[in-house]
């Protein structure tokens, strides 16, 4: 693909302040940005010609400051500024990630807002999960923050022991809260379960919307207050991921401290299986 005309082979433009600027931006060895990791962010996907849940995510954004006291100028990040920058960057035919981070990137006493493109692929496969035994329990894990040190280490770790394509993190109880960057959700009995909002885990944007479609799908949604019990989730009927960038995807195996859980697709049968691709086929409808 061509690179943007403020970027060279692998390094494309980015959308500082509102305005088109060269990626070294983001290099400041100054800032807490590049020193800490000190921001937070929203990933949006670009598809069939518009950004996606855009208004979730500006909203999870303007909660996110204010509980942390942020100042940002949204004039900054205004649909057409972006559509703009995808226009700038030859991204406007594609399926793309665009990923929008707040931070201060130059100066410790200014959030800036950063917008990053690229093209997106969504995975095709059904995944398999690894479970990991330490406890991931802090209230950060409500926010997008920009320090995912922990979610990434954990996950390549997982994919080089077990081959797994995500890890899913425990609470001090020992029960599931969530994916290193997906939430997830099973069947059983036609009710659809996911992690209680009293938890310390990011509540998706998309996860809220499949909740919001499970009962015209046939399902009806629970809340596991104290998380998801992984004897629980062993005995699902179907388990599930999503996030705004795949959005949903089915899960085909779990390993669990030398266990493998498998979930075989059913072809032809009136089960469970049914209801990822209802949901698949809803959300294709309504957005």
């Amino acid at each position: 693909m061509e690179s943007g005309k403020h970027g060279s082979s692998g390094r494309r433009a980015v959308l500082y302040r509102g305005e088109l600027s060269n990626p070294a931006i983001l290099s400041n060895a100054l800032s807490p940005f590049f020193n800490y990791g000190k921001g937070f962010f929203e990933t949006v996907l670009y598809d069939r010609g518009k950004l996606q849940l855009w208004d979730k995510h500006l909203e999870r954004m303007r909660q996110t400051c204010g509980n942390f006291s942020i100042r940002l100028d949204y004039s900054e990040i205004s649909e057409e500024k972006i559509y703009s920058f995808l226009e700038s960057e030859n991204l406007t035919g594609h399926c793309s990630r665009v990923k929008i981070l707040y931070a201060p990137v130059k100066d410790p006493g200014r959030w800036d807002t950063v917008v990053i493109a690229s093209p997106y692929t969504p995975p095709l496969k059904d995944f398999v999960l690894s479970v990991h035994d330490e406890v991931c329990d802090t209230v950060l894990n409500r926010y997008k923050s920009l320090n995912y040190g922990y979610n990434l280490h954990w996950r390549d770790h997982y994919n080089r022991m077990e081959h797994s394509d995500e890890v899913l993190f425990i609470n001090r109880s020992g029960h599931v809260l969530e994916g290193s960057y997906t939430n997830i959700l099973f069947v059983k009995d036609s009710t659809l379960f996911y992690t209680g909002k009293k938890q310390n885990y990011l509540q998706g944007i998309m996860q809220d919307r499949i909740l919001q479609l499970a009962g015209t799908a046939g399902l009806s949604p629970e809340a596991m207050e104290e998380g998801i019990p992984l004897e629980d989730l062993k005995k699902a009927d179907e388990v599930m991921l999503c996030n705004s960038l795949m959005q949903l995807k089915r899960v085909r195996k779990i390993l669990c401290g030398g266990e493998v859980w498998r979930w075989e697709r059913s072809v032809g049968k009136s089960t469970a299986d049914g209801y990822s691709e209802r949901l698949l086929n809803l959300l294709a409808e309504r957005d």
